[in-house]
């Protein structure tokens, strides 16, 4: 009966860990990437959007009088000039609402006030970005383009002072990151459970062969913690397998015994 014992015990363990793996892998696509910096977003999986190589100034019309600039990831001034006191874009500045009737314009952001919106790897929606600047918000949609080498800002509604954007592009797309976008030393959830496992054996065997050597007097195999479940664990991972196959029941033989 013990063998029959060892084989439900690993059945069981089969399945836990299966269970395990699937909600462990459901939860990493839903974890919201991490922004790194002003204009990097990365998730658990390594993939992440990077907008830093929108460096450029962009610019929409929203009427024949007004539009607006956008320097992502960086404040510039956009070198408008005005005959007035309320002129907030000549200098230091991310993205910026121009009023050519009134020559005056109004800072809608700092770089450092982009924020990616809670974003999820695999949603169906595009991914956006968001600045905010006082009582003004501006959401810009990241719309994935790998045909468009140029960047395109395009104007799509104002909501009382809530401007909507959207920004194509193929620099705006979810890719895997390089070593020279991500953070220094950043480890996938796989390469971090390998190292675990790795440190796990080695202080379980080394640590367990001192202890069995200085407390015991072991010499040879005798050393090896365990070394009963070790030497029959070919043969438990054998039946095992072979019980899952049968679908979790034992063989016929033991039924007969």
């Amino acid at each position: 009966m013990s063998a029959e014992k060892n084989i439900l015990i690993f059945c069981s363990l089969f399945i836990l860990l299966n269970n395990f793996s699937v909600t462990f892998s459901l939860k990493n696509k839903d974890v919201p990437c991490q922004q790194l910096g002003l204009c990097k977003c990365l998730f658990p999986t390594g993939r992440g959007i990077n907008l830093n190589p929108v460096n450029q100034t962009l610019s929409t019309i929203i009427s024949p009088n007004t539009r607006i600039l956008l320097h992502l990831c960086e404040n510039v001034g956009f070198g408008i000039k005005s005959n007035t006191s309320y002129n907030q874009c000549l200098n230091n500045v991310s993205i910026c609402y121009v009023d050519e009737g009134n020559n005056q314009s109004l800072s809608l952001g700092k770089a450092e006030n982009l924020k990616f919106i809670t974003l999820y790897e695999h949603q169906t929606e595009p991914f956006s970005v968001q600045f905010r600047n006082g009582e003004n918000t501006t959401n810009i949609v990241l719309l994935c383009d790998n045909n468009a080498d140029d960047p395109k800002l395009d104007f799509k509604t104002i909501e009382g002072s809530t401007y909507n954007l959207q920004l194509a592009s193929k620099h705006v797309c979810v890719h895997q990151f390089t070593a020279d976008e991500g953070p220094p030393g950043t480890l996938s959830t796989g390469s971090v459970l390998v190292i675990m496992l790795l440190v796990f054996t080695l202080v379980y065997f080394v640590g367990g062969m001192l202890t069995l050597r200085l407390l015991r007097g072991a010499e040879g195999r005798e050393m090896i913690p365990n070394i009963d479940f070790w030497m029959d664990l070919p043969y438990l991972v054998r039946d095992g397998v072979l019980f899952t196959l049968n679908g979790c029941r034992p063989p016929a033989s033991y039924d007969r015994i």
